[in-house]
């Protein structure tokens, strides 16, 4: 069944069973790139909980390359095989799992291709894969999660949702990628909201996220257009993970511009 018309978890267009294990790719041409690459050190990564667990026998070199949280653990405990992942939904993983082991390509150009618009169900996707990236330290993939999240916003042609918008807040950090771009949009719902009980919720929020108070001054800084903040011209690299002045693949990339860029093959790696 395609993705977008599942009516089950929309977070994932590679399908995953729950207790399956997945382990790289075996070829022997892909086997020799991941050994000259990785080596041969693995782990199992237990990936979600009770009946919907799935295991992940990954590279510990691949993991530690791309990830800072993966990079720190492996240091401190370096006999590690196993590790659990239990508050991770499988079906959120498999897109690092994927990314990692070379589909950088075609997972971006899935989703963009597609529109991420299952519209909501797309959204959710990326919002989730972007808190396990997020958690977990993967810079490139965080990166990847914002472009398609704010990719998909401009297309759906909507705004966060407030609990979308609040879940941002809860689960991230002051100064993350995320918080700057939902900040960002928050003005554009409080400028378009009227008196009424909508414009009341917005305060409402404002209220129970002070850090949301914080950051709607912080990010007043922009170009107005017709009294409104166009966040879609705002460059991708604005809300990127790396620090600033770094060289970027999506350098003057805007979230209108960057669908053509993704589906050229414009900002990815090359599959393996």
């Amino acid at each position: 069944m395609p993705w977008c018309h599942s009516r089950h978890s929309p977070v994932s267009p590679f399908p995953i069973s729950a207790g399956k294990i997945l382990s790289p790719p075996t070829t022997h041409k892909q086997c020799l790139m991941l050994f000259r690459n990785y080596g041969t050190m693995m782990v199992q990564l237990m990936v979600g909980s009770g009946q919907h667990r799935a295991v992940f026998e990954m590279h510990k070199q691949l993991l530690s390359d791309e990830s800072l949280y993966f990079r720190k653990l492996f240091a401190a405990r370096p006999g590690l095989n196993t590790h659990s992942l239990p508050d991770i939904n499988p079906a959120t993983f498999v897109f690092v799992y994927k990314w990692l082991y070379g589909n950088r390509k075609s997972i971006a150009q899935f989703i963009v291709l597609g529109r991420i618009n299952c519209e909501q169900e797309g959204i959710r996707a990326m919002l989730e894969l972007y808190f396990v990236a997020y958690h977990l330290q993967f810079t490139l993939i965080e990166d990847l999660a914002m472009e398609l999240l704010g990719n998909g916003y401009f297309h759906s042609d909507s705004y966060p949702s407030n609990e979308d918008i609040e879940r941002a807040y809860n689960k991230t950090e002051p100064g993350s990628a995320l918080r700057r771009y939902m900040a960002r949009q928050f003005q554009q719902k409080i400028l378009t909201s009227t008196a009424g009980p909508s414009l009341g919720e917005l305060h409402g929020l404002l209220n129970r996220q002070p850090s949301l108070a914080v950051d709607f001054v912080l990010q007043s800084r922009g170009v107005l257009t017709n009294g409104l903040w166009r966040t879609e011209t705002l460059t991708v690299c604005e809300f990127h993970a790396h620090p600033r002045g770094d060289p970027c693949p999506t350098d003057l990339l805007t979230f209108t511009s960057i669908d053509y860029a993704y589906a050229t093959g414009r900002c990815d790696v090359p599959d393996m």
